[in-house]
């Protein structure tokens, strides 16, 4: 490792960022480690063969700021977003130029530096060919009063023997695609736009660093004092560089950045947080509560430097143990009621341990033993005045609401009493109660109450541990849904918000297309919210739901944010999600309005899958951190980190790390090998690892499981699967954390 004072880095793109032999991708290490050169105060620029108009079709400017670029093909110099050089043509030439080639049949576009993004042609590909045009040429560009840096003359590499008379004497010409020449002025040289850099910037040349593949780089490399060269790069070019990198497929330009030092970067402890839902602790009783156990997890997450806690949703669990279809989304799920804490307040006493060292949740079970306590402690509390019970009561008018939702449904339960007859099928009395009624039925009032006691502990409860979480300043990261449950108190106090019929019967479900996961699509079940109609009261119902949890965490994660932007329907009736259709959600009405009520909310979109445009200027345009798995990005070189991403080896629904690691194909082992610089297979896990710790993060965070390299067997949830499996995954005791794998030092 050389430690060398480099203040500007010229890269070249094609070759050396960009990969053509690999699908034209972009090396995400290469371009991570450009990201830390420049928080290190290096200024990075593009100095590219390219014409400056084809930098943005390449999709690098997606991905990666440069502090300027330099366009060898068109003379232009820009250092941030001003153009400090450009050699444009003269109109005389041009229309000499655009007259002969009109009439020889080609299809000229003239390009300017003003409208350069606009005027190019929009593809996905990016080598063109000419049967891409065959059909649908683009017109010529008007270029009158305009400065026009360059412009494309379309042909067939095999014309280009009709452009040698067309072409003005004082016109150059490069061909770039197989389908198009690029014409400008003047040959240009990239070491003059280095050059003109270095002087209007007053670095020295002994300062500054270039990387490239090819001859056309020669000139780059003689005009700075540090001249790497790609391992790809013709041989004879290596004699004329100081230092040849690996190949681009090796991570080339990362590799030489972090070889000279330039690349280091310091990864603060703080920003590291764990994954584990509060059913997952260990505890005495059967499943994770909010007692002993988890008061000792935030100690131990203070002890080993994890600044974040991520739970899973603390609501009352739906079909299949999911926390994601419930009833209530302000509720708390009684089970995770501490019934040692109970013991403490003397409502109860001589609790027995039950199932204290099982690794798998049996949530009926926990359900009917907890059920039990808390009935006879509130029967000892009642005999007091309630006063503070009723405080709460008063203060969240929803409590109410879902005492007497929940009581109903017990009092409607099917032949098998763990099946609950749905709302719209009550009798009418019951389904329409509180439209006709403002206070619960008197004849309930003994159920209802017992409810009430119930959201009041959980509360006061839950409300504890987060303040002692944040007075060890430990942050709470908590889950919101983004759909409800039909049989909630959501849809069953607001059918006119929902999409409904007149009976009450759901016109449309929440769900997703087909991808690679599921060639018929998803569906989920859920109702989906009438837009149209809570756009008249500012979304309120969504925005106090989503406003609520944000007060009883630090951070709220949004999941399935991407419906605030788009949303998918699914027609009652199909059999498959083949038959939805997209719609357009709230977008940043929601957000403004939620921040007008709700002005502290701390957010993180969950802006995973495949995804419209448009979601993304969302996220952005809302400055909320997005999440990246890298179980899913590894192998895409288009999905980079960054500060405001939350770095996560894999969420609730993945494979644990080792499990997925040991479910890849070779060839896939062999990809995350060459890009991680891993020479020996069986250390690709630690390869892995260390990857994540560095990627460049607002937070990265680790499930539990994968701290300790436990297999698939601690999986948490396998997605579009039923079963005992699902989320109830648990530790037995606390010898865990004598076996912790990956700590953060």
């Amino acid at each position: 490792m050389k430690q060398i004072d480099v203040q500007i880095i010229f890269v070249d793109i094609d070759g050396t960022l960009l990969n053509h032999r690999k699908g034209h991708v972009f090396d995400t290490l290469s371009i991570e480690s450009l990201k830390k050169a420049q928080r290190d105060g290096i200024k990075v620029f593009l100095n590219t063969a390219r014409p400056y108009h084809t930098i943005e079709q390449t999709g690098l400017l997606k991905i990666f700021k440069p502090d300027g670029i330099v366009s060898e093909n068109g003379g232009v110099v820009m250092i941030g977003n001003k153009v400090v050089y450009q050699d444009t043509i003269p109109a005389s030439l041009l229309n000499s130029l655009c007259k002969h080639t009109i009439e020889s049949g080609l299809t000229i576009e003239c390009i300017s530096t003003k409208d350069a993004f606009l005027a190019a042609p929009k593809t996905k590909e990016v080598d063109y060919t000419f049967e891409v045009y065959a059909e649908e040429v683009p017109p010529v560009k008007d270029y009158h009063n305009k400065k026009v840096v360059s412009c494309i003359l379309f042909s067939r590499r095999d014309q280009d023997w009709w452009l040698y008379p067309l072409l003005p004497r004082d016109l150059k010409y490069n061909r770039y695609h197989d389908c198009a020449v690029s014409v400008t002025y003047h040959e240009h040289k990239k070491g003059n736009g280095v050059n003109i850099v270095l002087e209007k910037l007053g670095i020295d040349k002994k300062n500054a660093m270039a990387i490239g593949d090819s001859w056309e780089d020669l000139d780059m490399f003689n005009n700075v004092e540090y001249s790497v060269v790609m391992e790809n790069s013709p041989q004879e070019l290596h004699h004329l560089a100081k230092f040849v990198t690996k190949d681009i497929e090796a991570s080339g330009v990362d590799f030489v950045l972090r070889y000279y030092g330039l690349a280091e970067e310091k990864y603060p402890k703080k920003n590291w947080g764990v994954l584990l839902p509060v059913s997952s602790l260990p505890s005495e009783h059967g499943i994770g509560d909010f007692g002993e156990d988890a008061f000792r997890f935030i100690d131990w997450l203070k002890k080993e430097n994890y600044s974040y806690w991520q739970i899973l949703p603390l609501n009352p669990i739906g079909p299949g143990n999911s926390p994601y279809m419930s009833t209530c989304s302000q509720a708390i799920d009684k089970r995770y009621i501490s019934l040692t804490k109970l013991e403490e307040m003397g409502l109860i006493k001589n609790v027995p341990e039950h199932y204290s060292h099982t690794t798998r949740v049996d949530f009926i079970d926990i359900d009917k033993f907890k059920s039990y306590w808390l009935k006879l402690a509130f029967e000892k509390y009642r005999k007091t005045s309630m006063s503070e019970m009723k405080e709460f009561v008063k203060k969240n008018e929803w409590v109410k609401v879902f005492a007497t939702f929940v009581t109903f449904q017990n009092m409607f339960k099917g032949e098998d009493e763990d099946v609950t007859i749905h709302w719209n099928e009550w009798p009418h009395e019951y389904r329409d109660y509180f439209v006709n009624h403002k206070l619960p039925p008197r004849n309930k009032k003994d159920e209802i109450e017992l409810i009430e006691f119930e959201q009041w502990i959980a509360s006061k409860q839950w409300e504890e541990l987060l303040e002692y979480a944040r007075s060890k300043k430990v942050k709470i990261i908590a889950d919101m849904p983004f759909y409800v449950g039909f049989d909630s108190i959501d849809v069953w106090l607001h059918r006119d918000e929902f999409m409904l019929d007149s009976n009450c019967k759901q016109t449309s479900q929440a769900g997703c297309p087909p991808d690679q996961f599921a060639a018929d699509g998803q569906m989920w079940g859920s109702p989906i919210y009438n837009f149209d109609k809570m756009r008249e009261n500012d979304y309120s119902l969504l925005v106090n739901r989503t406003g609520y949890l944000t007060e009883h965490c630090d951070i709220l994660r949004l999941d399935h944010f991407r419906a605030f932007d788009t949303y998918y329907v699914i027609p009652e009736g199909a059999t498959n999600g083949r038959t939805g259709e997209w719609k357009i959600g709230p977008r940043d009405k929601f957000f403004e309005e939620l921040y007008k009520n709700y002005p502290n909310a701390e957010l993180i979109a969950e802006d995973l899958g495949d995804l419209f445009p448009s979601v993304i200027e969302l996220r952005d345009r809302q400055n909320l951190p997005g999440m990246h798995i890298v179980e899913f990005t590894i192998f895409d070189n288009y999905m980079p980190s960054g500060d405001n991403m939350i770095v996560y080896s894999g969420t609730h629904d993945n494979q644990t790390l080792v499990g997925w690691i040991n479910s890849l194909s070779n060839d896939k082992k062999a990809h995350i090998a060459w890009r991680l610089h891993c020479d020996n297979w069986d250390h690709l896990l630690d390869a892995v690892i260390d990857y994540i710790k560095k990627l460049p993060s607002k937070v990265t965070i680790f499930p539990l499981q994968d701290l300790l390299l436990y297999d698939d067997t601690a999986r948490m949830n396998t997605p579009g699967t039923l079963g005992p499996h699902n989320f109830s995954w648990r530790l037995d005791g606390w010898g865990w954390t004598k076996e912790i794998k990956i700590h953060n030092k």
